[in-house]
């Protein structure tokens, strides 16, 4: 059986950074993981509009989303993401499926309702101050060099900090990696069996 593991956070909790620790841990251990993005569904109706790949920005992907939300209802994003599980990886046998990017309550309901017991929300959450330093080493997006509190703002208006206070599993990570990882062992260990 087939786990999902929904992930929420702030832009520099280290939302992706858990993500591949989880498909590293899933690999040592022999199980078929896969990685899916919400924000890849934004991307790609970026691209679809007209939006040159390299002119994407947060900005950019913030606007996209919140007009499909508006359009479509909160919940747009989770539903793409569950009929390319349904649709796409239906041929597959995937022990893990990570989703990260969840920020909006109403793609946790849509998670909730449709896997019920599959579905397992992990909030990872840092210090601002952690958050900015990360985003001024990773530089992902150009804003990321000047990182303003607007990114955060949105977000919150969007609903993450629901998502986080929805989740079942609340990761703090302002310290290391190798703490990081430990947090992810102990997840692994509570809901995700071995071949």
């Amino acid at each position: 059986m087939s786990i999902i593991v929904g992930i929420t956070g702030l832009s520099g909790s280290g939302k992706d950074t858990l993500a591949d620790i989880l498909t590293s841990i899933a690999v040592k251990r022999g199980i078929q993981s896969i990685c899916l993005k919400l924000s890849d569904e934004i991307r790609e109706d970026a691209l679809n509009s007209g939006v040159n790949f390299d002119q994407i920005n947060r900005k950019i992907l913030i606007r996209i989303g919140n007009h499909l939300r508006s359009t479509y209802g909160g919940g747009i994003l989770a539903k793409r993401i569950l009929e390319r599980i349904s649709t796409k990886l239906s041929l597959l046998e995937f022990g893990i499926i990570i989703i990260t990017g969840i920020r909006n309550p109403e793609e946790v309901e849509v998670f909730q309702n449709e896997l019920q017991e599959k579905f397992v929300l992990v909030g990872v959450e840092a210090d601002p101050s952690v958050r900015r330093a990360r985003k001024l080493t990773r530089k992902q997006y150009k804003e990321d060099a000047n990182p303003s509190e607007d990114i955060d703002k949105a977000d919150e208006d969007i609903g993450i900090k629901t998502c986080i206070e929805m989740s079942q599993i609340r990761f703090g990570n302002n310290g290391t990696k190798e703490e990081l990882i430990e947090q992810a062992q102990e997840l692994f260990a509570r809901y995700i069996s071995s071949p």
